[in-house]
């Protein structure tokens, strides 16, 4: 399932989820764990890992992005494309 944009939850995870929140506090660290959670889970039941928005954006390239370094790895374990190309030709 994707919104207008064609992004999926795995991409919306991938955006958001990172386990360093840049003031860390009780509060972030709960929000941010638990969208790299969210990542983990969606892919642990089946998401497209390698499902790109209109723009040809995947999660990998949310991740890398946004330097989530967590989402990476594990975006890369469930054999995301390192190689994906955009529609702006950006990988």
């Amino acid at each position: 399932m994707a919104d207008s944009l064609n992004e999926t939850a795995l991409h919306k995870a991938a955006f958001h989820g990172t386990t360093s929140p840049s003031t860390p506090n009780t509060t972030n660290a709960r929000f941010y764990l638990g969208r790299a959670y969210a990542a983990a889970l969606l892919l642990e039941n089946g998401a497209n890992v390698n499902a790109a928005n209109r723009q040809g954006v995947t999660a990998l390239h949310c991740a890398a992005h946004h330097g989530n370094m967590d989402c990476l790895a594990l975006l890369l374990k469930y054999k995301a494309d390192p190689l994906a190309v955009t529609a702006q030709l950006e990988t």
